[in-house]
């Protein structure tokens, strides 16, 4: 719960130690769980709901996040983004279909979401509306 209230935790650093714990609990289980394929369905599902909920997670209306921690949260959703990229990619012939769908849902909607701040960025810097 703590990754996907992490905007709104009264102190920052739950929700980063839940992060860590969450990253070394998959190391330490993601061998095993890939190693049985579709045997737990409820674990894969659960997982590509935190990475959704973490990863996209909107902050709170009239919440203002200065540079330096929004920099600083950056680097916790990059740090599971890259155990992504690590571990769970390059073994993805062995992990579920649904899994991967969901996983490949995630990772889509952060390039879209990328995209869409370069070119809205690019358009408020050049004073031409932006539209979806």
């Amino acid at each position: 719960v703590p990754l996907k209230l992490k905007y709104r935790c009264v102190q920052p650093v739950v929700w980063m130690y839940s992060l860590d714990a969450l990253l070394a609990i998959l190391r330490s289980t993601l061998p095993q769980m890939l190693s049985q394929g579709d045997a737990h369905t409820q674990f894969w599902n659960e997982l590509a709901s935190i990475f959704e909920d973490f990863l996209f997670n909107d902050i709170p209306e009239g919440m203002e996040l200065p540079m330096e921690k929004s920099s600083e949260y950056e680097t916790h959703d990059i740090k599971l983004v890259e155990m992504i990229k690590r571990d769970i990619l390059p073994t993805s012939t062995r992990a579920p279909k649904d899994f991967l769908e969901k996983l490949t849902a995630v990772l889509n909607r952060g390039s879209i979401h990328s995209i869409a701040d370069h070119y809205e960025d690019a358009a408020v810097s050049a004073r031409v509306p932006f539209r979806e």
